[in-house]
């Protein structure tokens, strides 16, 4: 989501794909399934169903570093993505768990 919305910098080495629904298939290497309850805010990228921009960078904070993370949050702000309570809540919520 953050890559696919140019919110900061990424280049990761896997793909973490979430589906409420059970997947018995085989994925592609570099590719893993966390199953997941449906999401409580869902975006689209270009109709695809995506977790909410915010729920995306909170997400991401295991795995991506924490500047890139305010850096995200200020991009999605400036491009309307999130607007002054969710980029407020979402910083918050990223200065509590750092």
């Amino acid at each position: 989501m953050l890559q696919a919305l140019h919110l900061c910098p990424t280049d990761p080495a896997k793909i973490y794909v979430a589906t409420p629904a059970r997947f018995r298939g085989r994925l592609p290497n570099g590719i893993i399934l966390k199953n997941c309850a449906k999401p409580r805010d869902v975006d689209f990228i270009e109709g695809i169903r995506a977790q909410s921009t915010d729920q995306a960078i909170l997400s991401s904070q295991h795995i991506i570093m924490f500047d890139r993370l305010l850096e995200a949050v200020e991009n999605a702000k400036g491009k309307g993505l999130l607007n002054d309570s969710q980029a407020h809540n979402t910083l918050k919520e990223l200065y509590r768990n750092d």
